[in-house]
């Protein structure tokens, strides 16, 4: 009668420890699912934001009365770079 009660609970426990197995690999895989659909959306939205970049760029191109969005580019870029080199010369200027 011993063993028999011996040998159930030994069931009982790795019937318990298969049941808790198989729960943990499940919220193992919903974090899993979860993760990638949060990459997914970072992507999705990640190129959205490029999409808006080229549209400004395009609009800002035809604000400019640039037809090559190459040329609108370089002319921002030296722009930035002219008016870089003018604060950095007065801070040059001021030591």
């Amino acid at each position: 009668m011993i063993v028999l009660l011996i040998v159930l609970a030994i069931i009982v426990v790795l019937v318990i420890f298969v049941i808790s197995l198989y729960n943990n690999l499940v919220k193992l895989r919903n974090r899993i699912e979860n993760a990638w659909a949060q990459i997914d959306v970072q992507l999705k939205r990640r190129s959205s934001l490029i999409q808006n970049l080229v549209d400004m760029v395009r609009e800002y191109a035809k604000h400019k009365g640039i037809g090559n969005i190459k040329v609108a580019i370089e002319s921002g870029m030296k722009e930035k770079s002219e008016q870089f080199k003018e604060e950095g010369s007065s801070i040059y200027k001021a030591v």
